[in-house]
């Protein structure tokens, strides 16, 4: 699966020698002007389609005859309303058709664009042909069917002439298919419905097993032999439900498998094709049908470029990136149903076929030449601290990894790298490891996946190998100028077929390595013949029947290996093979230049105007500091990753994709569907892609600067929040630049079944992602990146503070001061203890069979609208909380133990093996009546129990009932028992007065869900950075409340007080009616916009008009009071019963009837 362009030189030359008469029953007399058959043009009659005249050539070794027959249309060709589809099959013919000589490839824009433009106006299109070598017409051979590779947008049959596998007895087929854009585009409709190529092999296929006897060839032997992409093709057909078992009945595999998704399948179809119309000249935004027309209609030249530039220009994305020369998964097509690893995972597949798979030695070093391209124009080889840090996950991105855990990189490092050469940030000391890495991602860990699959069914007929012989010509560049390529190709991919294939003519074979080729020669058709491959001279091959082998290590001497593991690390062992040159690789010595620098302006309104290199341009507009009226440049909404939606649903995020032109990110946008929202949009509103979600807002003030960059992650119950909700108005009054991200929630972001389909954290994956892109885009914005505080909140405090115990994020990257406000990773709200009973709940109540398998209760799910998901998930938030409290309630909160290893374990009990961040400045506190907002809940739930007014469950259970509510039942009732101590009088249980046990209930809810997990998180941290810890608790209650969120609160027997997440209000001018503040008001803003900024802009918070804040140097305190008057108070634990030292403070004046 070549990622360079292969500009090699077709093969044109015809061979065309005197030779003696081959036998044929099938020769007759030719249309010429002579009455016997000419024996240089063999004649075969194909009864119900026509004659053929062919030609001759010989053998390489022996100059035995060979009849070929060159580019016989097995398809008529699929020009006009025909293009993108299925083919059909050949038409008869009248008389003789000449296939003597060899004819039109299927375009390839490298070709096309160097010939003259008269042949351009030819049917290029006119291509769906194949080759048939034999040696005897009359025989009965085993027949073998090479489908070529060249990462499905280039090769051809002339690449792959007959001279050296027809020394031996068997019949050679060589279809040539569609490709690019031609065979693979797709928009999954009945107009462009995908895997076009592929149907075309699949007709080539069938066409062998009716014509092939004709030629001396048994159709009942039959052999599919590809490389690279072409055993893609082969090995994806062996999963798919309309290939039939007939066509072939062995398999032999080169350097590739239909289980390489991340290059072999096209998962956004429709975006590609539409990118590609656009570079062609239309209307993006038009309707797919206009879209689909144009393409129909458009020339091949242009199409081809079209593709090109798609193609390369969307790799340094990842090349899972890119489309228009993949299979298509799904659609009319019906080829793939489901991708080949889902069939195989299923039980699927087929299990009856002798299989000879392998690889070459360092596969990875085509794939690293691009790499290097890439990182070259992005000015990152002589990054010395980019090679440390950042080099083992950028190379996985690029190569199409989708896992932004950073799980990756660390197995990367432990398993292909030399911990001095990953610490020396020398690029040519990380070589090895690179080659080893890019081998193993793209072939040599599916050849292995699928040689497994093949023999667990099939043992003693399973062959695997390693080419490991470097001969005198090699393949790597593929006639590209390599020579500032730090390093050789070694045993390059492709390399093998030289050995195979007369291929390219510059390859003239030395003695040395004639003996080589044939005993490739040998193994490969001896295993096409009697399904053993042998050859004289070689130890027996041992069938692979093991896990991992045995396994024969093809070279001038043939050996068996035990472990097909030693393969992915054969750099490493090995390093002079990579041959390194020492060369200094510039930027700018490679041709695709896509990156420039980015650069500010304004457009003619004065609107600010940014280019993010790689990316594209971004249009902005600007707001004003709310005391000051300090010009503030902001761009809102700014897509981070691509949408979500479709089988992207629940999975981790994918990186946005560069665009053309300017994106205007000048207004808010809607933000994360949230269902009480829903219920009030416009239909406009609704027909948006409300999935389209995954976004950020940038406000800077100088993009010439390199400011502290504060990232605000939301709360919101995992469920609710929105960027517009956070404006910048008060913190953008410091010298700061104030991200604001946006990430999936409810359902979209948290519902998992802990499989791969809902793995789970796909919301906290978002905020990882957006961190990342931090990292990687804010200087453009003015920002710094090693200055990054994340500001966080409730949920969002309960997500972040969480990252800091996973074992695959390196938090230390993406962020170095951390500021928590109510919220911690030790509360038990924040978990999914029943994460796939909960989402079997919200497909049930969506209409889904409760009898339903998880696979088809995941695919119900996939697939709801997103009204109806959230409408489910609302549903079954109420019903949960109502019949046994939070813990039965998902899809809104975090999963441990899912697939992406986020969080294997509770983070606290991570914490408790020793595993914590220790090197992390922060500051965190809570609310003074942080349980106000839970109590408003338990409230509820209480009066639908119809609970409020029985005295008898206020004295005896409604400890118990309450804990429930909250997710803490404790059938021990040790914690019932020390809630009692702690808040409540025997008097108040005897009286069962539920409205004088209310400022217990609140002090409970508070300490139980907000203060008693943020002091323990507070006291992890001191532990290690007592003097960079600072604790607080938010006592000021000013003018407004956010107490309710929106909700009428009038019938509530209690108020708010200075409720969860007041704090907000002095940090954003949100909501619209608490945005002006009277005096007081702000100058407590003023005094926390200060602290808070500072702490990130040096690690000290301090404002004028506060006494010095202390850190917290013992286990519970000292830490500071926020009030008109700020104090310092010494034990955090007095804060667990702020509501009864001041009962009033949540007293309602005219309270409700309990």
């Amino acid at each position: 699966m070549p990622l360079i362009s292969k500009h090699i030189a077709r093969y044109v030359g015809q061979i065309v020698q005197n030779s003696t008469r081959a036998s044929s029953g099938y020769l007759v007399q030719s249309r010429s002007c002579s009455t016997e058959p000419d024996p240089n043009h063999p004649i075969v009659h194909l009864p119900g389609l026509g004659k053929l005249k062919g030609s001759l050539t010989k053998g390489a070794w022996t100059g035995v005859p060979i009849q070929q027959f060159l580019n016989v249309r097995y398809a008529e060709p699929a020009t006009g309303d025909r293009r993108f589809k299925a083919p059909v099959p050949a038409e008869p013919w009248e008389g003789v058709r000449d296939v003597s000589k060899r004819s039109r490839t299927s375009p390839y824009y490298g070709d096309l664009k160097k010939m003259p433009k008269e042949q351009l106006q030819d049917d290029l299109e006119d291509c769906i042909s194949l080759c048939v070598y034999t040696k005897d017409l009359s025989g009965k051979k085993p027949v073998i069917v090479y489908i070529h590779g060249g990462g499905f947008y280039s090769g051809s049959a002339a690449q792959h002439p007959p001279e050296y596998l027809l020394e031996k007895d068997v019949v050679l087929v060589v279809p040539q298919y569609r490709l690019a854009a031609l065979g693979f585009l797709s928009t999954k409709t009945e107009n462009i419905p995908g895997n076009a190529g592929v149907g075309d092999v699949l007709l080539a296929f069938r066409w062998v097993q009716k014509y092939i006897e004709h030629f001396g060839g048994d159709p009942q032997r039959v052999t599919a032999f590809g490389q690279s992409a072409g055993s893609a093709i082969i090995s994806a057909l062996t999963f798919s439900p309309v290939a039939e078992e007939s066509l072939f009945n062995k398999v032999i595999l080169n350097s590739g498998a239909g289980l390489a998704s991340s290059w072999s399948v096209d998962f956004n179809c429709e975006r590609n094709a539409r990118d590609i119309a656009r570079r062609a000249g239309f209307d993006p935004k038009a309707p797919l049908e206009e879209m689909e027309k144009f393409l129909l209609q458009l020339d091949t030249y242009t199409l081809l470029k079209s593709f090109s530039q798609h193609m390369w220009q969307g790799t340094p994305n990842g090349i899972n990136s890119i489309g228009g020369h993949r299979f298509t998964i799904g659609g009319p097509s019906g080829i793939f149903p489901k991708t080949p690893y889902e069939v195989m995972k299923r039980g699927g597949g087929r299990k009856d076929l002798p299989m000879l798979t392998g690889v070459v030695k360092h596969e990875g070093t085509f794939a690293l030449v691009d790499i290097f391209a890439i990182l070259a124009h992005q000015k990152l080889l002589g990054n010395k601290q980019f090679m440390q840090y950042d080099l083992l996950e950028e190379v996985p991105r690029i190569l199409a990894s989708t896992e932004t855990s950073n799980t990756l990189a660390p197995l990367i490092a432990r398993s292909m790298f030399n911990n001095d050469d990953l610490k020396s940030g020398d690029l040519r000391r990380l070589i090895p490891g690179l080659i080893d890495y890019c081998g193993a991602v793209i072939i040599k860990s599916t050849v292995l996946r699928s040689a497994q699959f093949n023999s667990r069914h099939n043992p003693n007929n399973t062959y695997v190998y390693s080419f490991d012989y470097q001969g005198e010509h090699t393949r790597f560049g593929y006639d590209q100028d390599v020579s500032k390529i730090p390093f050789d190709g070694g045993v390059h991919h492709t390399n093998d077929l030289i050995f195979l294939f007369p291929y390219p003519e510059t390859a003239k074979l030395n003695e040395q390595d004639t003996e080589i080729a044939k005993k490739m020669v040998d193994l490969w058709t001896s295993f096409a013949i009697d399904g053993v491959p042998k050859t004289k001279d070689l130890p027996e091959w041992p069938v692979f029947n093991d896990v991992y082998g045995p396994y024969l290590h093809i070279n001038k001497q043939f050996s068996i290996g035990q472990n097909f593991l030693d393969e992915l690390t054969v750099v490493r062992k090995v390093p002079k093979m990579a041959s390194f040159r020492g060369v200094v690789v510039r930027s700018g010595i490679f041709q695709r230049s896509m990156f420039q620098r980015a650069c500010f302006s304004t457009d003619s309104t004065g609107n600010p105007l940014i280019d993010l290199p790689g990316l594209g341009k971004l249009k902005g507009s600007t707001t004003k500091g709310a005391w000051s009226g300090t010009n503030i440049f902001q761009f809102l909404n700014i897509r981070y990753g691509e949408p979500a939606n479709g089988e992207r649903r629940f999975k981790p995020p994918v990186p946005v994709k560069p665009w053309d032109g300017v994106e205007d990110v000048s207004t808010y946008k809607l933000g994360s569907p949230v269902y009480y929202c829903m219920k009030k949009y416009s239909p406009e509103q609704l027909a948006q892609n409300q999935e389209d979600c995954i976004n950020l807002c940038v406000y800077t003030k100088d993009v010439d600067a390199k400011k502290p960059v504060i990232v605000y992650v939301h709360g919101g119950m995992f469920y609710d929040g929105a960027a517009p909700h956070f404006p910048p108005n008060y913190i953008m009054e410091k010298d700061v630049v104030l991200v604001v991200p946006q990430y999936r929630l409810g359902p979209l972001g948290f519902l998992s079944t802990r499989s791969k389909n809902i793995p789970g954290n796909a919301g906290v994956l978002d905020v990882i992602l957006a961190l990342e892109w931090v990292q990687k885009y804010i200087s453009n914005f003015g920002g710094d990146p090693s200055q990054v505080t994340v500001m966080t909140q409730s949920s969002g405090a309960c997500m972040m503070s969480a990252m800091m115990f996973s074992p695959v994020v390196d938090t230390e990257k993406l962020f170095h001061k951390l500021i928590i406000q109510s919220g911690s990773c030790f509360a038990s709200w924040g978990y999914d203890q029943n994460p796939q009973a909960n989402a079997r709940h919200m497909a049930e109540l969506a209409g889904c069979d409760p009898k339903a398998t998880l696979e088809e209760v995941e695919a119900f799910l996939l697939e709801l609208d997103t009204y109806k998901l959230l409408k489910a998930f609302a549903k079954h938030y109420r019903i949960g909380i109502q019949k046994k409290g939070i813990d039965n309630v998902g899809g809104c909160r975090m999963v441990t133990g899912c697939p992406n290893g986020l969080f294997p374990i509770l983070p606290y009990h991570t914490m408790r093996k020793g595993y914590v961040r220790k090197n992390l400045p922060l500051l965190i506190g809570t609310m003074k009546h942080d349980g106000t907002f839970a109590l408003l809940d338990i409230f509820l739930v209480l009066a639908q129990r119809k609970l409020l007014g029985n005295k008898t469950v206020n004295s005896y259970s409604m400890i118990d009932v309450v804990n429930q509510i909250m997710g803490m039942d404790d059938p021990n009732g040790v914690t019932s028992s020390l809630q009692t101590a702690l808040f409540f009088g025997q008097n108040q249980l005897v009286e069962g007065n539920l409205a004088k046990m209310l400022p217990s209930f609140s002090d409970v809810a508070a300490t139980c869900l907000m203060k008693g997990p943020t002091l323990k998180l507070a006291q992890v941290n001191a532990q290690h950075q007592p003097n960079k810890t600072y604790l607080y608790s938010f006592d000021y209650r000013g003018e407004h409340t956010r107490f309710g969120f929106g909700v009428d609160v009038n019938q509530l027997p209690f108020d708010g007080g200075v409720h969860h997440n007041d704090d907000l209000m002095y940090l954003f001018p949100y909501p619209q009616k608490a945005s002006k503040l009277n005096d007081a008001d702000t100058t407590i803003a003023k005094r926390v916009v200060d602290l808070w900024t500072s702490f990130a802009c040096d690690g000290v918070p301090k404002a004028e008009g506060v006494p010095e804040w202390p850190s917290m140097s013992r286990v519970c305190g000292p830490y500071l009071k926020i009030d008109s008057t700020f104090t310092v108070a010494e034990n955090y634990t007095d804060e667990f019963k702020a509501t009864l030292r001041d009962p009033t403070a949540i007293a309602k004046k005219h309270k409700p009837s309990l």
